[in-house]
């Protein structure tokens, strides 16, 4: 649809919220799915370290993991929460 088409503002501001809920949508279903990630990534670590003995040292990956994925989805839970907030300022005279 292109605005030659006798598109009205009411329709490109439908269409724009459209895309931004359609961001938002996928945005918190990669952050939803990071919590399987990082349940699932933990699992791994600690089926590798704990069977042999030899391997403890690997649980040292824990916390750096851990702090990778909380942090991509702080910065995702973030973006959802901005992108929910209206963009208009309100002007104080």
């Amino acid at each position: 649809m292109s605005t030659g088409e006798g598109v009205s503002p009411a329709q490109l501001l439908m269409l724009e919220y459209q895309a931004v809920k359609d961001e938002q949508r996928a945005r918190i279903g990669f952050r939803d799915n990071l919590l399987y990630a990082t349940l699932a990534s933990m699992a791994a670590i600690i089926a590798v370290a704990v069977p042999s003995g030899e391997r403890v040292p690997v649980l040292l990956l824990l916390p750096p993991v851990c702090v990778l994925l909380g942090w991509t989805y702080l910065v995702n839970d973030s973006n959802i929460w901005s992108t929910a907030r209206p963009r208009t300022r309100r002007r104080t005279y």
